[in-house]
């Protein structure tokens, strides 16, 4: 059960988030980003997962 939580959690980042295409110029906002895009896309989970249990 975990496991398919992770690879939702990675598809919502490369198809939701675009992750994949980020090209910042330092390591340091590259860094940012992908911490923001991964708050994000855990928000984006719960509601999900929230929206089928009701």
């Amino acid at each position: 059960m975990q496991r398919w939580k992770i690879e939702r959690f990675h598809y919502v980042l490369k198809s939701g988030c675009a992750i994949e295409k980020l090209q910042e110029g330092s390591m340091e906002k590259t860094t940012t980003l992908i911490l923001m895009y991964s708050i994000i896309a855990g928000k984006i989970l719960n509601m999900a997962y929230a929206g089928r249990l009701i």
